[in-house]
């Protein structure tokens, strides 16, 4: 069985890692500030999407 602490240990490496690659994207100018937002909304979405998922399965064990 995952445990949750784990899952959301992972979820924030995840999140962590996108907000980096993100900064270093706008700074060296390969995306817009525009564009970040959309990014960035899709990892959240991804990621919270993974963790319900998680959780769903605990439950069913």
């Amino acid at each position: 069985m995952i445990k949750p602490k784990k899952i959301i240990l992972s979820l924030e490496i995840i999140l962590g890692l996108s907000f980096i690659t993100s900064f270093i994207a706008v700074t060296l100018n390969y995306i817009t500030y525009d564009e970040i937002k959309y990014f960035v909304y899709a990892i959240l979405i991804l990621s919270s999407a993974i963790g319900i998922w998680f959780l769903k399965l605990n439950k069913r064990k």
